[in-house]
């Protein structure tokens, strides 16, 4: 019977559960090429328990992982998936185009009837308008998420491109 290397290596680590230790000390007594590896696996273990540790660099395991992604990205092996939308701004963002949107479709639908002689150009008193407590937090509140989720983004983007100096851009998807 021959004993297989991994179970000699988990046998000096002490991985081993008591009956399969027991098994293997069994077969080393009767074994002297097991003995033999054996004790080379633990001459081994205790050279590299004599080399002195280093201590990385910063961001090392960063651009290690940031290579082997771009490598796998190059093979094809890994793909992005889209991340899920933020349906808060998403929302903000209708609301907004639709302030803007919805007075220009109503001028293009209006312009065949268009009479420029006498029309007045309505005054719009911004003072009134916002002159409504409710109407100016609202707005200052849309107005301050937007402005956190912009350098929210823009931190999230320079976190990736310095945490992975291989990566020439972010892929498509990304960050939305």
């Amino acid at each position: 019977m021959k004993i297989e290397l991994d179970k000699l290596w988990d046998y000096a680590d002490g991985f081993l559960s008591e009956p399969e230790r027991q098994s293997v000390e069994a077969h080393l007594q009767q074994d002297v090429q097991a003995r033999q590896m054996l004790e080379d696996i633990m001459a081994e273990k205790q050279a590299l328990n004599q080399t002195p540790m280093e201590k990385p660099k910063p961001m090392f395991a960063d651009k290690i992982m940031a290579a082997w992604v771009s490598d796998q990205v190059a093979r094809g092996s890994i793909t992005y998936s889209v991340p899920p939308r933020d349906w808060v701004l998403t929302i903000i963002s209708l609301v907004l185009v639709l302030f803007l949107v919805v007075p220009l479709v109503a001028l293009i639908i209006n312009v065949g009837s268009f009479d420029p002689v006498g029309v007045e150009i309505p005054q719009i008193d911004w003072a009134t308008m916002l002159s409504n407590a409710l109407l100016k937090y609202a707005l200052l509140l849309t107005f301050a998420f937007m402005t956190f989720r912009l350098v929210d983004r823009y931190w999230q983007y320079r976190k990736f491109m310095i945490a992975s100096p291989y990566l020439s851009k972010p892929s498509a998807g990304h960050f939305s």
